[in-house]
This record gives C-alpha cells, sequence and structure tokens, in this order.
C-alpha cells in the first residue's frame, strides 16, 4: 500500500449546496483515508450513550455491529470503489472529519484491511486508500452543516429511522434554535409529528435512565411515541399518560416485556385506552405477569364483543399484496405530482416507515 500525503491530494471540482437561502460552494477533493475521523456528533451514536464518542475505536466498534454495515460493505465490494462521495469538515491539514458518510468511513477501511491481508486480490488498492470528498466550506456554521445532512437523510442517501430523527429534531429545537417551522420543513413532518417525537424521544431517554439495564430501550421508542398519539392519553390538562403517577406506571409496563409487546394496541376496536377505561379489567391488568393482549381479551368477553378489527386485518393484508402487485404501475406523472405535493409525499413516507415497522413485528413473531 502507497504512503500517501496530503501533498498528493488533488482538487477535482467545485459542487454548490443552498441552505437557508444561502448559497455555499464546496471543494471535492481526494483525501487519504488516513486523515479521514469519524464525528462524535453522528445522531445514530444518540442510540448508544455507553460508546465513547471520542475515542475512535468505539465508534468503528459500533458501527461495525450495525446490520447495515455488512450489507454496505458488499455493495461497495461489488461496485469496486466507493460511489457516493461523504461530506467532511476540514479541522487541519492532515485532519477531516466526517459529518456525513460515517458508515462508509468504516467500511473503507475495512475493505483496505482486507486488501492489506491477502482477502481481497481483485481490488485496486488505490481506489480505497484515498476518495473523493465534498468539504464545507470553512465558513458553514454547524446550524446549516445540521440542516444540510436533514435534508441528504431525510431525502436522499439513507433515510434515518424514527429514533434518530426524533433525536435530530430535538437538537434542532433545543441546541440549534430552530422554530417547529424549520422542523416540519427539514424533516417532512407535520407538526403533531414533531410534538409527538420530541416527547417520545425525552420519555425514552428518562426510561432508559431508570431502567440502564434494558439493552433494547431505544426500541422502546415506539411504545411512547404510540401512546402519545392518541387524545386520551395526551390531550391536556386530563391526558391520562401526562399525569406523573401514570407515565410511572408506564414506565414500569414497557419494563416488564411481557406487559406490553412492541405491536401493542393502543385504540381503535379494543386496545389499551378501553383497557384503562373499564375499572375492573384494569385492576387485573395491573397486576404482575398479566399482559395486555389478555386484559384486552377480558374486555371484550365483559362486553360480549367481538373483535371487529378481524376484517380490517383482512383488508390491511389485502391492501399489501395490492401495492405488491400493483406499484410498478405507477407512471411518472403521478409520481411527479406526488413528488411536488408536501402532504402525498408526507404520507408516502410514513406509510414507508409504518410497513417497515410492521415486517420487523411480523419477523419477530416467527
Amino acid at each position: 500500500m502507497s504512503d500517501m500525503s496530503m501533498n498528493e491530494t488533488r482538487k477535482v471540482n467545485l459542487i454548490e449546496i443552498t441552505i437557508a437561502g444561502i448559497l455555499y460552494q464546496c471543494e471535492i477533493i481526494k483525501i487519504p483515508l488516513k486523515f479521514l475521523q469519524y464525528d462524535p456528533s453522528n445522531r445514530r451514536l444518540k442510540a448508544y450513550p455507553d460508546v465513547d464518542t471520542s475515542n475512535e475505536k468505539e465508534i468503528a466498534r459500533c458501527i461495525e455491529l450495525q446490520p447495515d454495515t455488512k450489507t454496505l460493505k458488499k455493495r461497495i465490494i461489488g461496485d469496486g470503489g466507493l460511489q457516493v462521495r461523504p461530506f467532511v469538515k476540514k479541522v487541519s491539514v492532515e485532519k477531516y472529519v466526517v459529518r456525513e458518510g460515517n458508515r462508509r468511513l468504516t467500511v473503507l477501511r475495512q475493505i483496505l484491511n482486507d486488501i492489506d491481508a491477502g482477502k481481497l486480490r481483485e481490488l485496486i488498492p488505490e481506489r480505497f486508500e484515498a476518495i473523493d470528498c465534498i468539504v464545507y466550506p470553512e465558513d458553514i456554521t454547524e446550524k446549516h452543516v445540521a440542516l444540510h445532512l436533514n435534508n441528504i437523510h431525510v431525502n436522499g442517501v439513507k433515510d434515518w429511522d424514527a429514533w434518530v430523527k426524533a433525536g435530530t429534531a430535538q437538537i434542532m429545537v433545543d441546541e440549534l434554535g430552530c422554530s417547529e417551522e424549520q422542523v416540519k420543513k427539514d424533516l417532512n413532518m407535520s407538526g403533531t409529528k414533531v410534538k409527538e417525537a420530541l416527547w417520545a424521544y425525552d420519555r425514552t431517554t428518562e426510561y432508559h435512565q431508570k431502567f440502564p439495564d434494558d439493552d433494547g430501550w431505544v426500541k422502546k421508542f415506539s411504545h411512547f411515541q404510540k401512546v402519545y398519539s392518541k387524545k386520551f392519553f395526551k390531550n391536556p390538562p386530563e391526558g391520562w399518560i401526562l399525569q406523573p403517577r401514570n407515565l410511572e406506571m408506564f414506565f414500569e409496563w414497557v419494563h416488564e416485556e411481557e406487559k406490553i409487546s412492541h405491536a401493542f394496541r393502543i385504540a381503535g376496536s379494543v386496545g389499551l385506552e378501553q383497557v384503562i377505561q373499564d375499572k375492573a379489567v384494569f385492576e387485573w391488568f395491573k397486576q404482575p405477569g398479566h399482559g395486555l393482549n389478555d386484559a384486552v381479551q377480558m374486555y371484550k368477553d365483559r362486553k360480549g364483543q367481538n373483535d371487529a378489527s378481524d376484517s380490517i386485518q383482512v383488508m390491511l393484508q389485502n391492501s399489501a399484496q395490492f401495492i405488491h402487485d400493483n406499484i410498478h404501475r405507477m407512471n411518472r406523472g403521478k409520481m411527479k405530482e406526488i413528488g411536488g405535493d408536501k402532504d402525498k409525499l408526507t404520507m408516502f413516507k410514513e406509510t414507508h416507515q409504518l410497513l417497515g415497522e410492521a415486517l420487523e413485528d411480523i419477523k419477530n413473531k416467527k
């Protein structure tokens, strides 16, 4: 492997980006991999508070263990090199922080190590020793970098999951002083969804502080997001989850795995709302070892109520089949129409996210 120095870098060209109405010119420069460093403020790392973000090896290990990393490695090997340039911020002549593309940096380092060990003889080392990077100009503000990263991950490279998007909204509001309108625009979220995400993010963090033994605490974000999505639970001043005593009780339920499953029913035909409102069923549900699904069945038995949602289940499955069989028929005109309508585009993105969550639940039920 060659010992490349910054004297061997070359400026390729310029790229212009517009952030909040301001035009920035960014240089595209080939930078040796050894001069690239991880971004300790990477939004995804917020899900791993035990990781020392000042330690490059810990960050690398954390990223290596994420499921998408192996998939990305296979893709880059298949492509024979990196196709999507990372965005970096210059710190010094031989130090650049990767603000967007930390997973790619991890994979490139792995590939370079594999080449050095003789495992990937078909690859050309020079394509991995130095890569083209887009360098943010020195005068760009941290707020504008954050807004640009939002735009990339909401509309481009790899969409953030609900937890990371909520954490991004929290950073924008609390640390960068962004307005709710700015958050809505940048993250393609409705005002209601922004409020739900911020509340659920804070409660999930609070839950982690109360139960540090729960290694899967980030996945519990959906519990809090779901419970705060219904009027019965969130509407002041009597919103059920807004009462400190009830919130503490909900924390305990979330921690007790068999109490409330990941895909619990919050309302609708019969769900947590109805269980809480029935005094006898609620008292039974609160007892140790009693789960929500059984409480829902008890409620139905007491009311002599059939599960009217059975027909809905059939409709959902049929709808999924219809989309699967016909989505390819959507023409460019309709795509353009949806792409130009913010509400329709948001609906499609939220549906994509919900289908992804449903798929994870289905896999967990195997």
